[in-house]
């Protein structure tokens, strides 16, 4: 069966009736830009009441101290809202301290090629399991799911949007669109939107010249 066709919005109109899921591009080293976006984002699905935020992770890892990054998971953590991760798309990295970003997710899913681990020794805390076993390692999309690290393969964004309800964590959010098709696709149904958001051009060009290497030629 075909994946999901994605209704996407900008992410700034809300309307009434609409139940919304809220995915957040999260790219490049996890640095104070990115943990300020992550909680507001946050922020904003709690008090709109979104259905689920998904944050899309391509990381290598973080450059912010163990305790501002311990009080990033525990927001995580204990939000409200349904949290999942999902590294993608396809090629994608959760290395270092971002790997750790999945294991305060309610739940979270891979994409074909992908990579999680390597978490490294750079914070200073006791690394759950079995993130334990991958300080200086990394597996790769079946063999992520297979190590415990990640929840689910899922080849895109549509994917890890339908396996928030095949895994019973939301209401039903598809449909068969046609089911006397050859192939039979999946839709979301007419009250869910998908909303993609990213840093905004102003927070990327500070995450840019914020990032180690443009920081040391500064």
């Amino acid at each position: 069966m075909a994946t999901v066709l994605i209704g996407a919005t900008p992410a700034g109109a809300q309307e009434p009736q609409r139940r919304y899921i809220d995915v957040l591009e999260v790219s490049g080293l996890i640095d104070p830009i990115q943990v300020a976006s992550i909680n507001a984002h946050l922020d904003r699905a709690e008090s709109e009441g979104a259905t689920a935020v998904i944050i899309q992770l391509n990381s290598p890892g973080a450059t912010v101290g163990t305790d501002e990054f311990v009080e990033l998971l525990d927001r995580i953590d204990s939000s409200p809202v349904l949290v999942a991760v999902w590294v993608g798309q396809a090629g994608s990295d959760a290395l270092g301290a971002s790997a750790l970003l999945a294991s305060a997710a309610d739940v979270s899913g891979i994409a074909p090629g992908s990579r999680i681990g390597d978490v490294g020794d750079d914070l200073d805390i006791d690394l759950p399991a079995p993130f334990d076993s991958y300080v200086d390692r990394s597996a790769e999309d079946v063999a992520a799911i297979e190590a415990g690290m990640v929840d689910a393969f899922a080849p895109t964004i549509g994917d890890m949007v339908l396996y928030l309800e095949d895994a019973n964590l939301t209401d039903t959010l598809s449909e068969i669109a046609d089911p006397d098709a050859e192939v039979p696709q999946r839709q979301l149904l007419d009250d869910v939107t998908v909303r993609f958001s990213s840093l905004g051009l102003l927070d990327q060009l500070m995450h840019t010249v914020a990032s180690p290497p443009v920081a040391y030629l500064l």
